[in-house]
Formats: C-alpha cells, sequence, structure tokens
C-alpha cells in the first residue's frame, strides 16, 4: 500500500512543472500501472482472509477452504469522458483445504479464474471523501480446475463444493474490490498533493476532482501558500499564454509571478520595522537631521531643538509584487516611512509620514536548487502623508531620504529576500543542471531535469 503509484508519481510531478502547477494529466496507460500496483497488493492482501463455509455432504465434510495464491493479471482500464473509469479486473485464485469421512482424509485444490468489471467514479470524487464511487460492477468466476484426493466423491458432492465457492466469490469479490479501488484513488490524489518545504510556510498543490477525458484524466490543482502559523492563501492561477506554454516544456520548471508574488509579500516587512538613525547605521544621519531641522523642527514649538536622536518606522502600504516579463523582473512595494525624534528622556515625538513608492530592479539566482532574488532602486517616488506642522514642503527632505532608501531600505529588503529562498521540488531520479534563471511573460524558467544515468 505504501509504494502505491510509484510508478506513475514522477511523471505526475513532470506533468505537474509542465503545466505550472494548473493541472496535471495521466494517461490511461499510466492509470492502468498504478491501478495494478495499487489494486494487486490490496487484493491479495483482503484474499488472503477470505474463508469458505464447512460443506457437509453425503457424511463428507470438506472445511478449512481458503486462497492459498493469488496471480493478478494485467489490469484494463478505459476512459469514459465526463463519469469516471471502467475498469476490467482478472485474477487467478488457488484455493485449498481438508476434507475427511472416517476411513479417506483428502485434500481439495481448485482454480478458479475471477472475471470483473466496475465503473469507478470520479466526477464528484473529492481528496477528503473516504471513498470513491463504484457502478455497474460484474463479477464472474469461473472454475478451471478442481481435484479432490478422494476416490468415493459423488457427483452431487463435488457439484455442491462448485457451486458454493462460486457463490461465495460472486458476492463477496465486488465487496474487496470495490474498497481497493477506493483506497488506491485516495493514495493516487494524495500522492499527488506535493508540498514543497519553505522557511517560513509551505507551497501545497491541492488537488481538485478530477476530469476524465478520451484516454487520459486531467486533475485540477489550486496552488496554496501555507504560512507559518497555518493559514492558507490561494496562489491565483496565471492566464494562458503563448510566452507561458513556450517557457513551461518537459525538462524545466516553471514558477509562476503569483506565486513569487504571494511568497515574498509575506516575508518582506511582514511586521512594522524600526530602525535607528545613526552614522552607524545610516552614514547620511546628519544631513537628514539637518534637513528636518529645516523643514519642520524649526517651525514647531513642540518640537526639541537639535541635537535629537532619529528613529524611523518602516510600515508596508501596498504588498511587494513581482512583475516577469521576457528577461525583466521587477518589483513594486510602497512604504511609509514615520519619522521620530526623541531628546534624552522625553518620549517619541513623530515628526513626520512619509509614503515611499518603491520600483525594484530584481536579479535571479539558482544556488544548489533554490531560487533567490536581489534587488536595486530602480525608482522612488515620495509624498507627505502627515507632518507635525500640517504641510510641509519635503524638497529638502527628497535627498537624505532618498539616500536612506537605497542604504537602508535596499539592505533591508535584501535580507529579507534572502531568507526567502524558495526551494525547487525535487523529483526522485533525476537530477538537477542549474541553468541562468530566465523570465519570461510571468514565469521564470528555473532548471534543466535529467534522468540519473544507472551504474
Amino acid at each position: 500500500m505504501l509504494k502505491v503509484l510509484g510508478f506513475v508519481l514522477c511523471g505526475l510531478l513532470m506533468s505537474l512543472q509542465s503545466s505550472n502547477a494548473e493541472s496535471t494529466i495521466i494517461s490511461q496507460e499510466a492509470y492502468e500501472k498504478a491501478c495494478q500496483d495499487s489494486t494487486s497488493s490490496l487484493f491479495e492482501s483482503e484474499m488472503s482472509k477470505f474463508t469458505f463455509p464447512e460443506l457437509k455432504v453425503d457424511s463428507i465434510a470438506i472445511k478449512g477452504l481458503y486462497i492459498m495464491n493469488v496471480t493478478i493479471l494485467p489490469i484494463k482500464a478505459k476512459c469514459i469522458p465526463g463519469v469516471g473509469v471502467k475498469v476490467y479486473f482478472s485474477a487467478l485464485l488457488s484455493i485449498f483445504g481438508t476434507c475427511a469421512n472416517a476411513l479417506v482424509p483428502g485434500v481439495v485444490t481448485v482454480t478458479v479464474r475471477l472475471n470483473c468489471s466496475a465503473l469507478v467514479l470520479l466526477e464528484d470524487y473529492l481528496p477528503d471523501n473516504s471513498s470513491v464511487g463504484v457502478r455497474d460492477y460484474t463479477c464472474d468466476a469461473s472454475l478451471i480446475d478442481v481435484k479432490i484426493s478422494l476416490s468415493n466423491i459423488g457427483v452431487s458432492v463435488e457439484a455442491t463444493l462448485r457451486n458454493n465457492i462460486l457463490f461465495e466469490l460472486k458476492n463477496k469479490a465486488p465487496k474487496i474490490l470495490s474498497s481497493c479501488f477506493s483506497i488506491g484513488h485516495r493514495k493516487l490524489l494524495h500522492c499527488i498533493n506535493s508540498v514543497i518545504a519553505f522557511e517560513t510556510g509551505k507551497i501545497i498543490y491541492v488537488p481538485k476532482p478530477p476530469k476524465v477525458h478520451n484516454y487520459s484524466i486531467e486533475i485540477p490543482l489550486q496552488t496554496q501558500y501555507e504560512t507559518s502559523d497555518g493559514k492558507r492563501i490561494p496562489i491565483p492561477s496565471l492566464p494562458a499564454s503563448p510566452e507561458v506554454m513556450l517557457a513551461a516544456n518537459g525538462t524545466t520548471e516553471t514558477i509562476g509571478e503569483n506565486t513569487f508574488t504571494i511568497i515574498l509579500s509575506r516575508i518582506v516587512f511582514e511586521k512594522p520595522k524600526t530602525i535607528p538613525c545613526t552614522p552607524e547605521t545610516f552614514p547620511e544621519t546628519r544631513a537628514l537631521e539637518v534637513a528636518l531641522n529645516n523643514t519642520i523642527v524649526s517651525k514647531c514649538p513642540a518640537c526639541s531643538s537639535s541635537p535629537f536622536s532619529l528613529v524611523i518606522i518602516v510600515e508596508v502600504v501596498t504588498p511587494l509584487k513581482v512583475h516577469l516579463d521576457v528577461n525583466l523582473c521587477t518589483m513594486n512595494i510602497s512604504l511609509n516611512l514615520e519619522i521620530m525624534s526623541k531628546k534624552g528622556n522625553e518620549s517619541l515625538l513623530v515628526l513626520a509620514v512619509l509614503e515611499a513608492k518603491l520600483g525594484l530592479a530584481a536579479t535571479l539566482h539558482l544556488t544548489e536548487g533554490e531560487v533567490q532574488f536581489s534587488v536595486a532602486l530602480d525608482s522612488l517616488t515620495l509624498s507627505l502623508v502627515s507632518s507635525v506642522n500640517g504641510t510641509t514642503d519635503i524638497k529638502l527632505l527628497q535627498e537624505p531620504l532618498r539616500a536612506f532608501v537605497r542604504e537602508v531600505i535596499i539592505n533591508e529588503i535584501n535580507s529579507y529576500l534572502k531568507i526567502g529562498k524558495i526551494p525547487i521540488l525535487r523529483i526522485p531520479g533525476l537530477t538537477y543542471t542549474a541553468v541562468d534563471c530566465r523570465p519570461a511573460q510571468r514565469c521564470i524558467v528555473c532548471h534543466n531535469y535529467h534522468k540519473k544515468k544507472k551504474n
């Protein structure tokens, strides 16, 4: 049971990458192999518990009949669009037991072929359901050989034995197979639910009800980002475009800009950041103090005259957003800069609040299977939100605050992005060759997959 669908899992994940994590496709042939793996082991296990009632005919006791061996023949499947999959199941059963009368002991061996078919309904299936629907079940059992090591067994005794075994198999086999198909499909979709480890959360692909097409099964996937506190945030699907389809081929992995935005926006200045302005943290602190004194402090009766210490609290107004285009990656974020002064043991006084709209030019790196960004300031717009003096001309504040953004804020953002490395999904049996991360429109191509060479 634990190796259910191992044969097709690698293929499923590869197609998951090539479809930009919006859906994964299972071919009819792959479904047959997966069904063979899951159903065979489960059916053999369940059949080993199967026993037949004791028969007593003409003083001949036939008892202790059990299934000694099960041989599963290749399972066939046929996709029925919009409904489900018709599964054809065949098995050879070796039944063994003992029989005896007062004079002649002996054994019974019976070989039976079991031919079953069932329609497995997938259209209403949900991953959290306990079972799938099974409809139109037929099960036929035919005796291939009967051997009884008693010379005086009558025709009626053998006929009764045949009828009893066939009756039991026809009634119990469908229930056993229904359970096998149900468990197999639960494991199918839960195996597809691939989780990528992440520093402060997880990217999770949540399977939705399958859609059955001719010769294939499509499983839509909802991409979600799970934060460190357990909250799940849906990541919207990317609209289809030729650029995405060109980039998303079978040998590369693609990650959409929505995924980057959801993850990184939860990391960059997730909480307000208090930054003391000192020559150690910001070399141009003195220039900022002079500009504040000339612009605000000198015109504010309640403000302490110089010298005073500065603190700037940085808080997100509009979270970071990632934009991808051909060979280009940019980011935007809006921040409030709350500038506060303090003299001695006095309480902090808010001098001004400014909104800073940052345009960032991003560079992508791929190291050891992880995507990482670094950014540089491309554009900056500063506007006054409030001032202790009311209306204030911020012309003199522009240059020192731009320096503060370039030298302090950008470093802070890069430190967040360094934490926010995004691991690439690893598929067992494949090696990875890093290539330059190449932005395509609305997706990013990160690396190539290669099959491992066998020694």
